[in-house]
């Protein structure tokens, strides 16, 4: 892959010729469930389209990938693809994600932070993903609601880290004060005791649209029926995870290589 790691593994062979759908999506999180769990029940290889999925750290590296990579779509968030739009690149948004923002900050352990309030008359480093992405975003709206001026340079210094792993660990060992994050990472981060949650944006943040898919309007041109017979898949696979949280769990488990309990209830938490 140019920008990201390719998640072969994750995807069954199909059983007839399908279109191979390059989509980019973010780093081991909660949101992209819905293509986990299509690609096992094969929702997509039904529709005529199969997945060929590739991680990326941050909303900015996946717009790049669907307008200049080669990917027909990505899962990444609404304020990225803005701002290409706004650049004047072809850009197109297909549809939205989630209601509310999965994106929460954490701190380690031994943090002298216990609430957000905490933070003010602090000098302090919050850590996003990428240029324009969600984390980007709410952590500045995030600031701001807890009564901080996100732009005192004074206080606050925003440090781009890249993707939740990479996040947590400089939370971790310090090069960090408050990093973002998301399920199941937070969960997991949580029940070894390694860290600690200081807020969930959607406590802090309304109004809010959280992941999208895009693609590019060369992509519609050329393959419209491809892209609508992917977002048929998409939308049946997200109806599926909704009422059948658990078995979507063990979907997300096997994906991330992590434990079942882990994934159901952080999948739990981000529904509730």
């Amino acid at each position: 892959a140019v920008f990201g790691l390719p998640l072969i593994g994750c995807q069954p062979a199909a059983t007839k010729q399908t279109f191979e759908m390059k989509v980019a999506v973010p780093l081991a999180m909660l949101q992209v469930s819905g293509i986990y769990s299509g690609d096992y029940r094969n929702v997509f290889v039904q529709e005529g389209v199969s997945n060929y999925l590739t991680e990326f750290s941050g909303g900015g590296d996946q717009v790049r990938a669907v307008l200049t990579g080669g990917y027909a779509t990505g899962m990444t968030s609404p304020t990225a693809v803005m701002g290409a739009l706004e650049q004047g690149e072809p850009a197109r948004l297909v549809a939205g994600g989630f209601n509310a923002s999965g994106v929460g900050f954490l701190v380690s352990a031994d943090s002298p932070y216990k609430k957000p309030e905490d933070l003010k008359g602090k000098k302090f480093k919050i850590a996003y993903s990428r240029p324009n992405s969600n984390s980007h975003i709410v952590a500045f709206l995030g600031l701001k609601a807890i009564g901080i001026d996100p732009n005192d340079k004074n206080q606050v210094e925003f440090v781009s880290t890249g993707g939740n792993a990479a996040t947590w660990t400089a939370v971790k060992t310090g090069i960090v004060d408050v990093g973002w994050n998301t399920e199941p990472i937070i969960t997991d981060v949580e029940a070894k005791k390694e860290g600690r949650l200081l807020w969930m944006t959607w406590d802090l943040v309304k109004d809010w649209v959280d992941n999208s898919v895009m693609t590019n309007q060369g992509f519609i041109d050329s393959n419209r029926k491809e892209l609508e017979a992917w977002m048929k898949a998409y939308v049946k696979s997200v109806d599926w995870v909704k009422n059948n949280y658990n078995e979507a769990a063990k979907n997300l488990a096997q994906v991330l290589g992590i434990d079942v309990a882990i994934a159901e209830a952080a999948m739990k938490k981000d529904t509730a």
